[in-house]
């Protein structure tokens, strides 16, 4: 379950227009990450963005909309219904500063987010 999550979140990660959407860099956390996922578990996305509200407004609509297909896909493949499998997480600047919410995770040396891409890599 977890290898072809791991793949959607790469492509999710590829895919993304990063200045559109005033993104930084993207990551992934949680089961998926750790390859443990089941047929259950969503794909938790980490984003650090310092976009503007539109912009916030817009990714979060941009994954929920991956998110609807690739639980289409998990039925298929599973047999088990989701209501949408990509959770995003947004942190900003402030949070960074604050050592706040996930911000925490990235960089930290237990279980901390994996870098899939970020704005210096394009």
């Amino acid at each position: 379950h977890w290898i072809w999550r791991m793949e959607m979140a790469e492509k999710m990660a590829d895919k993304l227009d990063m200045d559109k959407y005033g993104v930084n860099a993207v990551y992934l956390i949680g089961s998926v990450k750790n390859a443990t996922a089941g047929p259950a578990s969503d794909i938790d996305m980490l984003v650090h963005s310092e976009g503007d509200k539109a912009q916030e407004t817009a990714l979060r609509a941009l994954f929920q909309g991956w998110g609807y297909g690739l639980s289409e896909l998990n039925l298929l493949k599973t047999g088990y219904q989701t209501d949408g499998l990509v959770d995003l997480h947004i942190v900003t600047d402030q949070d960074f500063r604050k050592k706040d919410s996930y911000a925490s995770m990235i960089g930290a040396v237990n279980d901390g987010a994996r870098l899939l891409r970020r704005r210096s890599d394009d």
